[in-house]
């Protein structure tokens, strides 16, 4: 997905959690669907946090992680163990939304 405004919203099946939704900012339009697994940070932030991973050749960043604000458990996404293999050696960038507006926390690209 390109640089933009977007929601991330958990489906809405109580029974499971782990699936996220990706929308465009005003939420009518579904960009994406993904399966995640539960993850944890060693610290929460006030905002929400993405990290991203820069993917080479014009790759679009793959989605690696996403947290609530305060939150110190999230989502991680599931890709297949080669697209895995991949991401874990791509640079790392997190953004932290601060009242509405996303901002990156980590520009050395050390991960959230």
């Amino acid at each position: 997905m390109p640089a933009g405004t977007y929601q991330f919203v958990l489906a809405g099946s109580t029974a499971n959690r782990d699936i996220v939704r990706i929308f465009n900012a005003d939420g009518t339009e579904l960009f994406a669907t993904i399966q995640t697994i539960p993850t944890e940070r060693a610290r929460a932030t006030n905002g929400t946090s993405v990290t991203l991973a820069q993917r080479p050749d014009g790759q679009p960043a793959a989605f690696v992680t996403w947290f609530y604000p305060g939150m110190d458990t999230g989502h991680e996404c599931i890709y297949s163990k080669q697209v895995e293999t991949e991401v874990a050696q791509d640079a790392k960038q997190t953004f932290v939304g601060e009242d509405g507006t996303m901002v990156n926390s980590d520009a050395n690209g050390t991960g959230n």
